[in-house]
């Protein structure tokens, strides 16, 4: 073996190793990204609380649309020791679409909540189980996937609304 094919066996060896190494990180040392979205309406959410108004109008949509109102507030407190996390969200009666919400912060899920339906609001979620986090501050968003309020497929469409969560 001549010297050109020894450096061309090193260059195919290291390049291997690199990939054996890049494939090691991702199957085992990357952290997950977040759940994918079900294509079904999760059960209806069990800390769901009705907004109380209903006036009968429902917002316009476009035949196989959907139209949504979101009502919420940015400013998110997750109490370690109750493992609660205190948010104020709300499906407003007029919308068209059932909602999940999730709280993220970077790539992780930290709360989901159940399907909000027209006319309800939350108050509290469950921080997830597997969920850590030190005290802090964190720039965080509300994923909000949409529903069809009938049918209970999903929606084409999801919006991301950032929020400020406050961790004690």
């Amino acid at each position: 073996m001549d010297r050109r094919s020894k450096g061309y066996l090193m260059v195919a060896a290291a390049i291997a190793l690199v990939a054996v190494g890049v494939a090691v990180w991702a199957l085992f040392f990357r952290d997950p990204s977040p759940a994918p979205a079900p294509d079904i309406a999760p059960p209806v959410e069990d800390n769901a609380l009705p907004t109380g108004e209903d006036d009968g109008d429902k917002l316009p949509q476009a035949q196989g649309g959907g139209a949504v109102n979101i009502t919420y507030s940015d400013q998110v407190a997750v109490c370690l020791e109750t493992r609660t996390v205190s948010i104020r969200f709300a499906n407003p009666a007029r919308s068209n679409q059932s909602m999940v919400v999730r709280l993220v912060l970077g790539e992780l899920v930290a709360a989901e909540s159940g399907t909000l339906p027209p006319g309800s609001a939350l108050e509290s979620l469950p921080l997830l189980a597997d969920v850590t986090l030190p005290a802090g501050e964190y720039a965080g968003a509300f994923h909000v996937l949409f529903y069809d309020s009938q049918d209970g497929g999903r929606a084409g469409v999801s919006t991301k609304l950032p929020v400020s969560v406050t961790v004690a």
